[in-house]
C-alpha cells in the first residue's frame, strides 16, 4: 500500500516541474498537427446490440423432396352402414330332401315276379337302373329274391314284399392252408363287431390246445346307430387250425336296407343270417347280419325277419367243437309300426364235443360277433385220448323299434 503512494507523489512532482517550465517560457503558437500515430490494437468486441425489426418475408424456396412415410395411425371409428343393395337373382332350387333319402324314382318300378339273384353277374340292374332309386317295389309271393350284402333299395313310392328276400353273407371266416409243417392261417374278419373270432390252438398232445375266443359284440348304442352298415356286417367264425389243406371258417351275415317314402309292408320273409360252420370240423359259426327297414309313413311286418348267428361245427377225433355265431341287428324305423311280426336274432348253437385221439390236434374256432358275442370254441386237454371240452353258443343280437320319421338318420 505504501509503494503505490510514493509513485503518485513522483508523478505529481514531474507534472509540476513541467508546468513550471512552461510558465517560465510563455505560450507559443501551436505547431502543425503531427502525423497520425499508428492505429492501436483492436479493442475487445462490445456487447451485442438489441435485435432489429424483422425484415420482409423472402420469396418461398423450391419444394423439397417428400420425407419418408410415417407410422400407420390407429384405425378410425367405423362409419355408418351404407344403404342395403338390391336383392340378387333367385338361385336354382335345391334337391328335395326326401328325394335324397328315398330316391327320385329314376330307375322306375322294381317288380320281382320270378327267381332273381342280383349276386350273379349280369343279373343286377345296370345303366340308369343301377342307382337303385325306384318308384314302387314289389316282390311277389312264392319268389326268392337274393341280394348281395350292402344293398340299399330306395323307393319313392311304396315297398311290398310277399316273397322271400335272402341276403348273402360277406365277412370271411378264418382260413388255414398248406399241409404238413409249416402251414399257414388267416384270422376271421370282424365285420362291424368290436373284435374278430379266434382260430383254435394247434399242436401235439403234451399240453392243452385251447379253442378260439368268440368275437366281441357291439354295445346297444353302437348297434342302434348302424343305419348304413355297408357290406361287412356280421363277423366271420374262427377255424380249427389243422394241417389239412384249405380249411375255412363260416362267413358272417350280410346287410340289407330298405328306405321307403310310402308304406313298407312285408308279409314274406327277409333273412340275413350268419353261415353255419361246414368244413372238416371245429369251425365257429358266422354272426348274424343287419336288416334296416325305414319308412316315412308306416311299417307293417306280418312276416318274419331273421338275423341269426350260424351254428358251430361239431368236433371230431382231431379237433374240439366250434362256438356258435352271435345274433345280428334288426331295426324298424317309422312314425307308425302297428305290427313288427316275427323277429329272430338268436345266436347259433355250439358244435358237439367228441373224444380226440389223434395228434396233431386243435381247439375249435370261436364264433363271429355283431349284435351278440360269439361263442368260444372247445378245447382239447393234454393226453392220449381226452374228451374235448364243450364249446359255447353265440348270444342273441339286438332288435330296435324306433317310432319316428327316419329322415334325420340317412
Amino acid at each position: 500500500m505504501t509503494r503505490w503512494r510514493v509513485r503518485t507523489l513522483l508523478a505529481v512532482s514531474a507534472v509540476g516541474l513541467i508546468a513550471v517550465g512552461i510558465g517560465c517560457q510563455g505560450q507559443g503558437s501551436s505547431g502543425p498537427a503531427g502525423d497520425a500515430g499508428p492505429q492501436g490494437p483492436v479493442g475487445p468486441v462490445g456487447p451485442a446490440g438489441p435485435a432489429g425489426d424483422a425484415g420482409p418475408q423472402g420469396t418461398p424456396g423450391p419444394e423439397g423432396d417428400a420425407g419418408p412415410a410415417g407410422l400407420e395411425g390407429l384405425p378410425g371409428s367405423t362409419g355408418d352402414a351404407g344403404p342395403a343393395g338390391a336383392p340378387g337373382p333367385t338361385g336354382d332350387a335345391g334337391a328335395d330332401g326326401p328325394f335324397v333319402i328315398y330316391g327320385n324314382g329314376s330307375a322306375g318300378p322294381l317288380m320281382i315276379n320270378n327267381e332273381t339273384d342280383w349276386s350273379q353277374v349280369g343279373s343286377a340292374p345296370t345303366g340308369p337302373n343301377a342307382t337303385f332309386q325306384f318308384t314302387d317295389c314289389d316282390v311277389d309271393a312264392g319268389v326268392t329274391f337274393t341280394v348281395p350284402s350292402g344293398v340299399t333299395i330306395r323307393c319313392n313310392g311304396r315297398f311290398n314284399n310277399r316273397g322271400t328276400i335272402v341276403v348273402n353273407t360277406y365277412a370271411s371266416g378264418g382260413f388255414t392252408y398248406g399241409s404238413g409243417s409249416p402251414f399257414y392261417g388267416l384270422p376271421a374278419e370282424s365285420g362291424l363287431a368290436r373284435s374278430a373270432a379266434g382260430n383254435g390252438d394247434f399242436g401235439d398232445s403234451t399240453i392243452q390246445r385251447y379253442g378260439g375266443s368268440g368275437g366281441q359284440a357291439l354295445d346297444a348304442l353302437d348297434a342302434w346307430m348302424v343305419f348304413q352298415p355297408g357290406s361287412k356286417a356280421g363277423g366271420g367264425g374262427g377255424v380249427a387250425t389243422m394241417s389239412v389243406t384249405n380249411m375255412y371258417g363260416a362267413s358272417g351275415g350280410g346287410s340289407f336296407v330298405v328306405l321307403s317314402r310310402g308304406s313298407l309292408v312285408s308279409s314274406g320273409t327277409i333273412s340275413a343270417n350268419g353261415e353255419n360252420a361246414f368244413d372238416a370240423g371245429g369251425g365257429g359259426g358266422g354272426a348274424g347280419g343287419v336288416i334296416v327297414l325305414a319308412s316315412a309313413t308306416l311299417i307293417s311286418n306280418t312276416g318274419s325277419l331273421y338275423a341269426r348267428g350260424g351254428i358251430g361245427e361239431n368236433g371230431n377225433s382231431s379237433v374240439a367243437p366250434g362256438g356258435g355265431g352271435g345274433g345280428g341287428i334288426i331295426h324298424l324305423i317309422a312314425p307308425s309300426i302297428p305290427d313288427a311280426g316275427t323277429i329272430d336274432i338268436d345266436g347259433g348253437r355250439e358244435g358237439t364235443a367228441l373224444t380226440v385221439s389223434t395228434t396233431p390236434r386243435s381247439g375249435g374256432g370261436g364264433g363271429g360277433a355283431l349284435g351278440g358275442p360269439g361263442g368260444t370254441g372247445g378245447s382239447v386237454p393234454s393226453g392220449a385220448s381226452p374228451s374235448a371240452t364243450a364249446a359255447s353258443g353265440g348270444s342273441s343280437g339286438y332288435f330296435f323299434l324306433t317310432l319316428t320319421d327316419p329322415s334325420a338318420f340317412f
